[in-house]
């Protein structure tokens, strides 16, 4: 039987970029020549490095629907046709999502082909999100040989219950040649990422940014009808509550609004529109190794409205869910609203 607490109703993606560079003569930076495709033959010759990805995948991007407790793995060939040269690999950046701290996952390398990791990149599993925090930018994993052939070993374990959700293990590859460089650590990787955290802040600043709002929960003493679809702007961080589309029912009394490892908790007062991480309403951080808790409330995705009558609007799926002040007797149906 299918675990309905899955990690996703679509897909767990896959992706797959490489990228060649030759170091410019002098400083040391490394002069990038790129092309890049997803899947399958994912390659790239850059004239003075040919460096070749094979994904175990083949050209199916998906591995479906996991659910706790699975576990699998997947692995990426990697192969230089000429020149020795040295490798990095990077992952996507941190997204500020839940099952990132659900999934654990593992890198390493293969290179005698014999199935068993000889190389690890990480001591052991570590959660999706440590993965994201600490190669997100790039981690050199050795000296590749035309004549050698390494494999690139994924392993992931759904350890924790999560709300459904798609997730990606992207990798991006980049190569340059040792005889340009003697020392790798003069290369700078053209990759870099934005952290994510509660307070506001402007990226090109370096400073932490909220993520986008995921769902929002508008909460009372009575149901009221959900013919309407809630609307995002600034980003996808403000909700609108007044606009010429729908106007929020009088019998509102708070709006919960989660983003990121974050629910953020409103008065509503007939505001035409609430800014997520401006310190407007009661923030509460998601909880480390508790699955679906956050500090200091008993508010979940599954108990949105501690208790009160209430419905949730999933900005992913554009789905509602309403309960009557029980969360184990939660309405859940498709509508689609209005504009």
């Amino acid at each position: 039987m299918t675990d309905p607490r899955s990690l996703s109703r679509r897909k767990l993606l896959w992706a797959l970029t490489t990228v060649g560079a030759a170091a410019s003569t002098g400083g040391g930076a490394a002069a990038l020549f790129h092309d890049s495709e997803t899947f399958g033959e994912s390659r790239v010759s850059a004239g003075v490095v040919d460096l070749e990805a094979e994904p175990s995948w083949g050209n199916d991007d998906s591995l479906g629907t996991i659910s706790t407790g699975e576990s699998g793995s997947r692995e990426v060939r990697l192969t230089l046709v000429d020149n020795p040269s040295y490798v990095w690999f990077r992952t996507e950046c941190t997204q500020c999502l839940d099952v990132e701290e659900a999934l654990y996952v593992r890198y390493g390398i293969d290179t005698s082909g014999d199935g068993e990791i000889d190389m690890p990149i990480t001591d052991g599993y570590i959660t999706l999100r440590e993965a994201r925090d600490r190669f997100g930018t790039g981690e050199f994993v050795g000296t590749l040989q035309p004549d050698a052939e390494w494999l690139l070993v994924a392993e992931w374990e759904l350890r924790e219950w999560v709300e459904d959700t798609d997730v990606s293990l992207s990798f991006d590859f980049y190569a340059t040649q040792t005889r340009h460089v003697s020392d790798p650590s003069d290369i700078e990787l053209p990759w870099s990422c934005v952290d994510c955290g509660d307070p506001t802040g402007d990226p090109s600043d370096g400073d932490d940014v909220v993520s986008e709002i995921s769902w929002v929960a508008f909460c009372g003493s009575s149901a009221f009808d959900t013919d309407f679809t809630p609307q995002l702007t600034d980003e996808g961080r403000t909700l609108l509550l007044d606009t010429d589309a729908y106007t929020i029912p009088d019998t509102v009394e708070t709006v919960a609004i989660k983003y990121g490892r974050t629910i953020e908790v409103f008065t509503y007062g007939s505001q035409d529109s609430l800014t997520v991480g401006v310190n407007d309403g009661t923030t509460y951080p998601k909880l480390d190794g508790r699955g679906n808790g956050y500090a200091n409330t008993s508010r979940s995705s599954s108990n949105f409205c501690d208790g009160e009558d209430g419905c949730k609007y999933e900005f992913d799926d554009g789905e509602w869910e309403c309960t009557n002040g029980r969360p184990n007797r939660a309405l859940r149906g498709r509508l689609g609203g209005k504009r």
